[in-house]
């Protein structure tokens, strides 16, 4: 099939993209920055710039289209971009150019708690008036309203996750108790998918995970998750709802708006358990709802579809990056082991067809640590030079590798995984050769790779007199899952 997708580059978008593509469709996805969106969703998907405002660019994203899958939305308004101009008015042009094309197949993404009623909050105001033009606009459709979708992107998760980390306290509004349902990003990426393929799916349908949490329990697993639980202080809602207030004139900028407030006190767990009811037959993966930074237990198989197993990587987990030396002084210079204190990831394994399989690793630049040479003072001095004068931790706050393909090895059991390495925002594609242990419910995997460091744009750290000893340009990375 061929599928237009609007909102391709957000947290949804990639996944569902991601997911398309995999299952063999032909993605053409609708992006304001080509060069970013590139790298963003890789080499398959169609690019067309532009924005929802233009006929033109709208209709190009259509042509001979089997199915559009509509995700853009926004949760602050800023400027020219207000919920009507988006939700309503966005979603009204899309479906004029879907028409006009001749599409027959439109799947739309709302919320929970979308509804045109006194008391709603603007956003799940003008999310149901989306719905409903949808719903008069006479193509074949499937609406779907998530709950918290949850990931290795998800924001409100990381900003808990950090101030678990750093901050002495975590505060929680009100008594903490409003229900969520989280689901995981892949299996609301394949509703997407499954929805766009099945024209007889008409309708409606909440998405939720396998379970109901209070948002005071959420935030307590996401600091366990974290490694550094902190209390957490519960703040009088009369006291948030000022604050919120005041936020809101800061438009995009606001750490909290009002609306926000409201959504997050209704709570967001949807009346029926949603992804199994729509597809039966379909076991979705049991994450909990809660994602990858959340389950910290080594290997654990926490489930997946019938053909797949889902691995999840914990604390446990090694991630090392080994220097080598150079220079006029090389031979008196060190090399450096350096691990990171934090691994998270995944690994979707398919038994029946490994060459489906997914990994994903995602290590904070700040979690990497100088364990060699055991010279406190070098330690001290090359961990420092490598998060500001290499590294720039502070501007690039992530390493992370995504793979697009993997291959079993002939020898050895192993796989070749080939993938896309995020180092200093400079993506480029790697190859590794992963060797692998299945257990009844375990997984373990171990590799390496090397890559030259200039390749990312990062120049080798020097030192020594007049920078006579530096570190080489080849650098290896290994893993252990």
């Amino acid at each position: 099939m061929q599928i237009a997708v609007t909102g391709a580059t957000g947290f949804v978008g990639r996944h569902v993209a991601a997911t398309l593509t995999g299952r063999g469709h032909r993605v053409r996805a609708l992006v304001r920055r080509p060069e970013p969106a590139r790298l963003l969703l890789g080499p398959a998907p169609e690019l067309v710039p532009g924005d929802l405002a233009d006929a033109a660019t709208l209709a190009a994203l259509v042509r001979s289209s089997d199915a559009v899958i509509h995700l853009v939305g926004i949760i602050v308004e800023g400027g020219p971009a207000t919920f009507d101009a988006v939700h309503v008015e966005g979603t009204r042009r899309v479906l004029a150019a879907a028409r006009a094309a001749g599409v027959r197949r439109f799947v739309h993404m709302s919320a929970v708690g979308a509804r045109d009623e006194p008391g709603a909050t603007r956003y799940h105001r003008t999310k149901r008036r989306a719905e409903d033009l949808v719903r008069d606009s006479g193509l074949s459709h499937a609406i779907f309203r998530p709950s918290l979708i949850s990931g290795p992107e998800n924001v409100p998760i990381r900003v808990i996750a950090r101030l678990h980390r750093w901050s002495p306290v975590v505060p929680v509004f009100g008594d903490g108790r409003y229900a969520m349902q989280p689901v995981w990003i892949e299996d609301v990426a394949l509703a997407f998918a499954r929805a766009a393929e099945d024209p007889g799916l008409v309708g409606a349908y909440e998405l939720g995970g396998p379970a109901v949490l209070t948002y005071e329990d959420f935030v307590l697993a996401i600091g366990r998750a974290a490694g550094a639980p902190r209390p957490l202080v519960h703040l009088p809602l009369a006291t948030a709802r000022a604050a919120a207030r005041v936020f809101d004139l800061l438009g995009r900028a606001a750490p909290l708006t009002s609306d926000q407030l409201q959504m997050l006190v209704e709570g967001s767990a949807p009346p029926a358990s949603a992804i199994e009811s729509v597809f039966s037959g379909v076991t979705v993966s049991r994450m909990l709802g809660l994602g990858l930074v959340l389950l910290p237990a080594l290997g654990s198989a926490q489930s997946g579809t019938p053909d797949s197993v889902i691995y999840v990587l914990s604390a446990a987990s090694r991630f090392e990056v080994k220097t080598g030396k150079a220079g006029l002084l090389g031979f008196a210079g060190h090399a450096h082991v350096i691990r990171a204190r934090a691994v998270s990831g995944r690994i979707v394994y398919h038994p029946a067809v490994p060459s489906s399989s997914r990994v994903t690793i995602i290590v904070p630049a700040d979690s990497l640590e100088v364990l060699t040479p055991p010279d406190t003072a070098e330690i001290r001095k090359v961990t420092e030079a490598m998060r500001t004068e290499v590294l720039h931790v502070d501007q690039y706050r992530e390493i992370s590798f995504v793979s697009d393909s993997v291959t079993p090895m002939e020898e050895g059991g192993g796989f070749r995984v080939h993938g896309n390495l995020t180092l200093a925002a400079q993506t480029r594609s790697v190859t590794v050769d992963v060797r692998v242990e299945l257990g009844a419910d375990t997984l373990r995997a171990a590799g390496g790779f090397s890559v030259k460091q200039t390749d990312f744009g990062i120049k080798p750290y020097r030192g020594g007199p007049a920078g006579t000893v530096r570190v080489a340009d080849r650098v290896t990375l290994d893993f252990e899952a």
